[in-house]
């Protein structure tokens, strides 16, 4: 699931798999994921928000 969001992500928001947001993002959903957020369209909505969020 966490790959299929990662991948539509990366296509909808135009960025690179191989980039240093990119790792960001997996690590983002990953933690997610990891804390209890299960709900495959809340994951979505929050990975989209944040890789278009500016990087810090």
């Amino acid at each position: 699931m966490l790959q299929g969001i990662y991948d539509k992500v990366c296509l909808v928001t135009a960025l690179p798999k191989r980039s240093a947001r990119s790792n960001q993002l997996a690590r983002f959903l990953v933690e997610e994921f990891r804390l209890g957020h299960t709900d495959e369209a809340c994951l979505l909505e929050c990975a989209l928000w944040f890789a278009k969020k500016p990087s810090k």
